[in-house]
């Protein structure tokens, strides 16, 4: 009797999880909801980063032929202030800091599966502080058996907050509903 509610809770929990998805659209608002577990978040001080696992089949150059993932992280004030100055109070400090960005991000991060490995492409978005928020695009190209789990890492030398470390199941990171655009 006492099993009867967890099967009914474990059921509920499994069909809320779409398995398919008809537009492109659709399918990034799911990703980028917390309830697709993509999202994952670690916070220091006044800073929140936001790491989301982006599919390969809303990827722009999507191809099957590299076992790619690629990651979004999104570092924003909690309070919605701009931060690309924060912290600076030079333009010499500011120039490296966008340098820093430009140049040097790709050592920040590493995919931890069982080897350890930097992103094959990095690149930020908020040229001269024209969001409030910062995004790092950061591509892995895997060319390992993966286990459980995959371990990001970020190594925050740009605001100096620290290590900051996302876990993924990989076993969901390959069972995540289809993007069927064609049937609409």
């Amino acid at each position: 009797m006492r099993l009867l509610p967890i099967l009914l809770l474990l059921c509920l929990v499994q069909s809320c999880t779409p398995t398919e998805f008809d537009s492109v659209e659709e399918y990034q608002e799911w990703v980028f909801s917390d309830e697709s577990g993509l999202v994952q978040r670690s916070s220091s001080g006044n800073f929140l980063f936001e790491l989301i696992y982006i599919p390969e089949s809303i990827l722009p150059d999507s191809d099957s032929t590299f076992n790619r993932f690629a990651f979004q992280m999104k570092i924003s004030d909690k309070e919605g202030k701009a931060i690309l100055k924060n912290g600076i109070n030079s333009k010499d400090k500011y120039e490296s800091r966008i340098n820093q960005l430009e140049y040097k991000t790709t050592k920040y991060f590493s995919f931890l599966g069982k080897d350890s490995i930097s992103p094959a492409f990095v690149h930020y978005e908020n040229y001269r502080g024209i969001r409030n928020d910062i995004l790092i695009h950061a591509h892995f190209i895997i060319n390992q058996k993966l286990g459980d789990q995959i371990e990001i890492t970020f190594n925050d030398q740009i605001f100096l907050t620290g290590i900051h470390k996302f876990i993924y199941d990989a076993q969901a990171l390959k069972d995540l509903p289809i993007l069927n655009p064609s049937k609409t």
